[in-house]
């Protein structure tokens, strides 16, 4: 990990106390010692996490379509038949 640096943390879920999920992103604002990080967690609280409680946050790349012509090429859903066999195809042209 390094400053700067977004992670998700194990969270308490809203239905119980015992069951964590992973949230976030969060930045890392600092380490402390060899193994703790400190993570903002709201604009004006950090709190200090063991390395093993931290978890990178990685960005998914998303692809837009830029106009109305590149998404008429794109077929829903195409369904064929091969006799007892029934295939679900999707085509991006």
């Amino acid at each position: 990990m390094s400053i700067g640096e977004s992670v998700l943390l194990p969270l308490p879920t809203e239905n119980s106390k015992l069951t964590l999920a992973w949230r976030g992103p969060y930045e890392v604002v600092e380490r402390v010692g060899q193994v703790d990080y400190r993570i903002k967690v709201t604009p004006d609280k950090t709190k200090t996490y063991h390395s093993n409680m931290l978890n990178k946050y990685h960005q998914r790349n998303e692809q837009r379509i830029e106009n109305d012509k590149e998404s008429e090429n794109i077929s829903e859903l195409e369904v064929s038949n091969d006799g007892d066999r029934m295939e679900q195809v999707a085509a991006i042209a």
